[in-house]
């Protein structure tokens, strides 16, 4: 859910009150949202660099 409001802001340069206007939410709803989607995000890329980084090392 979180990533799709992300989505919506990034890639579709949707301004915020198109995004909540789109799925009915309220704005500061999509902005919380957002933070959370970013957070995420964040979170699974250091995951996948890490899990990278160590298969590099495995391998070397």
């Amino acid at each position: 859910m979180f990533i799709a409001r992300l989505l919506f802001y990034t890639y579709n340069e949707l301004k915020i009150t198109e995004i909540a206007r789109h799925v009915n939410e309220n704005e500061n709803t999509i902005k919380s949202r957002l933070v959370r989607g970013r957070r995420q995000l964040r979170i699974m890329l250091e995951r996948e660099e890490r899990i990278d980084g160590e298969q590099q090392t495995k391998y070397s």
